[in-house]
């Protein structure tokens, strides 16, 4: 017998009740009931206050999409959906990457992606008219300089440049005093050209020579929006990246801008970047 088609997905609800700006009650949201089960879109929700969401619309009582403030989504969770106008939506969406499949490997990148929401729900608190952001940047840095646990992989702070390249130099120097034995790799586009490049190919290091900077402990790869502008470089990030990855090695990035705005980025390197926590400081 045939199996019917369906895919892994991130499924959460809608909050019951919630207060709105003038302090409010409010039940459900002006697009669903409260209590609705919704299917979370994988991508993008990072930058803003909302996330894309496939639900049972109230009233018309038809799947439809919409943006809804992530304060408003509780109980998220992995489940297998086979609901056949959902997986037509998903299949038809515009981004239609963003959704999973039925591999092992959508598997995990769902848990990856509830792991990064629970993260950012976790350091989030209760305020007049719904939710206020607490610091992000610094709560996660406190873990990142105290901790050589990888608690979230990759990291990736965006936005100012400057405060990027501050967080950066505090992670470090704070990993360097508290864990004097490790060994931690930072770069930026043009050393790591230079170091992963130029040098093999002028032969001034040989390729083991190069492939010796796996070895580290911790990468921090500074402003990767500036990386589409070399092909060599995309390329040897992405198996760099994949090295520290799978060997469950800190991975932070620093970039001008997100991900999903770095123009000309290598596919694979942005779903690498997409698949971690990231943390605007521009909210800061």
């Amino acid at each position: 017998m045939e199996e019917k088609e369906w895919k892994y997905c991130a499924v959460g609800n809608v909050v019951k009740t919630h207060l709105d700006k003038d302090g409010v009650v409010r039940y459900g949201t002006l697009q669903f009931t409260g209590g609705t089960k919704v299917y979370l879109y994988g991508k993008f929700w990072h930058k803003s206050e909302e996330i894309a969401v496939l639900g049972l619309s109230r009233g018309k009582r038809y799947i439809v999409q919409y943006d809804v403030p992530i304060d408003y989504i509780e109980n998220v969770r992995l489940q297998r959906t086979y609901h056949p106008k959902v997986l037509e939506i998903m299949n038809n969406f515009e981004f239609w990457d963003g959704w999973w499949g039925n591999t092992q490997e959508d598997r995990e990148d769902v848990l990856r992606f509830i792991k990064a929401w629970k993260a950012v729900k976790e350091i989030r608190e209760p305020g007049k008219g719904g939710m206020k952001r607490k610091k992000l940047s610094r709560e996660m840095m406190r873990r990142l300089m105290e901790s050589d646990k990888v608690e979230y992989n990759p990291v990736v702070f965006y936005g100012s440049e400057t405060a990027c390249s501050l967080i950066a130099d505090e992670i470090e120097g704070a990993q360097r005093k508290k864990f004097p034995n490790r060994d931690i790799y930072r770069t930026d586009p043009n050393q790591f050209y230079s170091d992963m490049v130029v040098s093999v190919i002028i032969g001034s290091r040989t390729e083991d020579e190069a492939n010796e900077v796996r070895k580290a402990d911790m990468m921090i790869f500074e402003n990767v929006h500036l990386l589409s502008r070399r092909p060599e470089s995309e390329e040897r990030f992405y198996f760099l990246f994949d090295s520290f990855y799978e060997s469950g090695k800190q991975i932070i990035i620093t970039s001008g801008c997100a991900p999903s705005e770095i123009d000309g980025l290598d596919n694979r390197i942005r779903t690498q970047l997409e698949g971690g926590l990231m943390i605007n400081v521009r909210y800061e």
